[in-house]
């Protein structure tokens, strides 16, 4: 306020100043007849512009001073209202602790004494994570044959029930989930989880039993599908739960049929040629390292424990329903002898960069048991002692390429393994070579055209099948088959698209091979509808143990929608 009025006491003294002198400049110019002098005019006229130029200047200057004044007065004022308010509420929050603390302590009669509180902490910020519901249905109409129609074995067995064409509606690998991190503190750690269940769009949830073969899972249970708990990071992931195998995922993204009649789990993978892809398998009771990706390279591994406390796996694992490779125990067999394991290893290599895809995998499964195969249980004749318990393996590279005219190649190479060589391999149906090729073809932005052949090499051995040739024997056969499939699909978007595929396996002799196998609704075997087989040791049961005739040309058409979200 000081420095205001002297701004003011300033610009009123430099104009009084020049008020007098033009004053006294009139009086001397002449106050008789009030004209001034010549000498008075040319002073004037020489001395009043500078005067006033002068004064102009100061009083622009204190007009600059004065509003430079105003506005920091301004600022002060509104500093010192903050600091008002501030104290307030200061002083209201006291008042409100003061006022706790008393009731607090009323009816004590000795009260402490009172200390100052330590200042309040701040608020944590929120922890980062997210939360997504997601899902995929698909559904398709099959019109399928086993191509077993008139069969007759030397011994007078036929194929029980109808073997030719059927309708039929099943939901393909259709499922829901929620997945989710939760970063723990810093950003190089997160809680990370997922709970996936199949979904049974037009079948009713229950046990997957059918009249040759017993599952206990309950397929459309909670967490029924790959489900884990585990830690993320710059450095990867370790997750524990269940899961696909890095063997199966390696080559998923080359299977253009996944989820239909065409799918290639038909073949590859599967070791016996039935609807259990025995390297194809979600494994329960699993722990698995992710990398993170790396100039297009990353890799993964899982480890199963066999948890079993028969040390030739014949009963089930510790916590689970089935027998390891989904077996049931005493539906057909009253032992875990179908292919039961212990401890399993899974690992692969994956490099993808631009149009270009590779993987190599390898997975390995400790004492599989395969003693029902041996004696006359399946039909067939192989000896006791032939088959045993054994390790499995299996190892495979593959390859996928992106041209730009929008066609995608891709090839597998894999070796199916069962490392018995103490054993008469003339009754080893395990170890194989198996081939794969894709091509996809985009025909518009929404149009795709696939196609897939697939091979069954033949094995050492056969552990004994109807065949087509009508005898019933083991020991060495042609058991080598092809798969043929042919597809299109349109894409409304990117959440819908209906297809339509068809596909043949085309069995040898002494093949069983199947379509569906893995991923389809439905599967389309070599078993007929009929009970227990004439010649059968195994126990009878009312799910029966339907007769397996290979040789089978298989073949179907499907038509399907799928929805994505």
């Amino acid at each position: 306020m000081r420095l205001q009025a002297a701004v003011v006491c300033a610009v009123a003294c430099a104009a009084a100043s020049v008020v007098p002198f033009r004053r006294a400049d009139a009086e001397t110019s002449g106050a008789n007849d009030k004209q001034p002098s010549k000498q008075g005019v040319k002073q004037q006229q020489k001395q009043d512009p500078k005067e006033l130029e002068a004064l102009k200047r100061q009083i622009e200057e204190l007009t600059r001073r004065l509003d430079a004044v105003t506005a920091q007065q301004q600022a002060d004022a509104a500093a010192t209202a903050q600091q008002l308010e501030a104290a307030r509420a200061k002083a209201e929050e006291a008042a409100a602790a003061a006022k706790l603390s008393v009731v607090a302590t009323q009816g004590s009669s000795a009260a402490p004494p009172h200390e100052p509180e330590p200042p309040a902490a701040k608020p944590a910020a929120a922890p980062k994570g997210s939360l997504k519901f997601y899902g995929y249905l698909d559904l398709a109409v099959d019109y399928a044959t086993k191509g077993l129609s008139g069969r007759v074995q030397d011994n007078g067995d036929t194929p029980v029930g109808s073997m030719g064409w059927m309708w039929a509606i099943g939901s393909n690998s259709s499922y829901v989930g929620v997945r989710g991190d939760h970063q723990l503190g810093t950003p190089w750690l997160s809680a990370v989880f997922q709970i996936e269940t199949q979904v049974d769009v037009a079948a009713t949830p229950g046990y997957a039993n059918a009249n040759y073969f017993g599952d206990s899972r309950v397929a459309g249970a909670l967490a029924s599908r790959n489900s884990y708990l585990g830690l993320m990071g710059p450095w990867g992931a370790l997750k524990a739960g269940k899961s696909d195998t890095p063997y199966y995922l390696s080559t998923r993204r080359m299977d253009p049929f996944y989820g239909t009649v065409g799918t290639m789990t038909a073949i590859m993978g599967n070791t016996g040629g039935d609807n259990r892809v025995e390297f194809g398998y979600r494994m329960p009771h699993a722990a698995w390292y992710e990398s993170p990706k790396y100039e297009g390279f990353s890799l993964s591994a899982l480890v199963s424990p066999g948890q079993n406390r028969n040390d030739q796996n014949l009963i089930q694992p510790m916590g689970e329903p089935n027998c390891s490779g989904y077996y049931v125990p005493g539906i057909v067999n009253p032992l875990c002898n179908d292919g039961a394991f212990g401890t399993a290893f899974s690992a692969a290599a994956l490099y993808a960069q631009g149009p270009a895809y590779a993987t190599v995998a390898f997975e390995w499964h400790h004492n599989a048991n395969r003693t029902v195969d041996e004696g006359p249980s399946n039909g067939g004749g192989s000896p006791d002692g032939s088959i045993g318990i054994a390790n499995e393996y299996a190892w495979k590279v593959g390859a996928e390429y992106t041209l730009q005219t929008h066609t995608t190649i891709g090839a597998i190479y894999e070796r199916l393994y069962r490392h018995n060589p103490s054993v008469n391999q003339d009754f080893n149906e395990r170890d194989r070579w198996g081939t794969w090729l894709e091509a996809v073809q985009l025909l518009t932005k929404q149009d795709d055209l696939y196609f897939a052949w697939g091979h069954a090499a033949k094995t050492p051995g056969d552990v004994g099948t109807r065949r087509a040739d009508g005898s019933v024997n083991a020991g060495p056969v042609d058991n080598s088959s092809n798969m043929y499939a042919g597809g299109y699909k349109h894409h409304f978007d990117k959440n819908t698209s209906v297809y339509a595929v068809y596909a043949v396996q085309w069995n040898h002799d002494g093949a069983h091979y199947d379509l569906g196998a893995g991923s389809h609704g439905i599967q389309y075997d070599c078993h007929d509808a009929g009970a227990d087989a004439p010649n059968s040791t195994v126990v009878p049961t009312p799910f029966g143990g339907g007769r397996c005739f290979a040789g089978g040309h298989l073949q179907a058409a499907s038509v399907g929608m799928t929805y994505t979200f």
